[in-house]
């Protein structure tokens, strides 16, 4: 039995594809970095984006300046270059719109992907409750630990 998922889970591809403008943008330095921290790769839904935000987030930890060509250049060592449609798709995602705050899109970013864990976690309930393999009790214990992990952030 296929676990029950709903026909679009939420998301927010236009607030993915701006923080990465935005944090990709000249000058956006420290703000950046501050926001990029907040958030991890699974965070995003769409696949270019986490490509993106996976090679900002090295760049940022080796130091390294943000631009079109650093990207390019991170997202070529990884081999994901084509995830993004190569620099030109790079170049078209970095044209987003870009914002003052990026911790303002990062918390909507963040929103949308404990709601997508949520709506998982009760997929996945729904399944092993209707499959009577575990007791009651074993499956109300395990989805009390998962729902503590999720409020506490973590992603697992």
């Amino acid at each position: 039995m296929a676990d029950w998922l709903p026909e679009r889970l939420p998301e927010d591809i236009d607030a993915e594809r701006s923080f990465l403008a935005t944090c990709c943008a000249p000058g956006a330095g420290f703000v950046a970095s501050e926001a990029v921290f907040t958030l991890t790769e699974e965070d995003f839904v769409h696949p270019a984006h986490r490509a993106v935000f996976r090679a900002l987030k090295i760049l940022i930890e080796a130091q390294v300046e943000v631009n079109s060509l650093t990207l390019k250049d991170a997202l070529d060592q990884d081999d994901s270059l084509n995830k993004v449609g190569g620099y030109p798709g790079l170049v078209e995602l970095l044209a987003g719109e870009d914002v003052e705050r990026p911790q303002v899109l990062a918390d909507v970013i963040r929103r949308k992907a404990k709601l997508r864990r949520l709506v998982h976690l009760g997929a996945q309930l729904v399944r092993q409750a209707a499959e009577e393999d575990e007791a009651p009790e074993v499956l109300v214990d395990q989805t009390a630990q998962s729902l503590f992990h999720l409020a506490q952030g973590d992603t697992q």
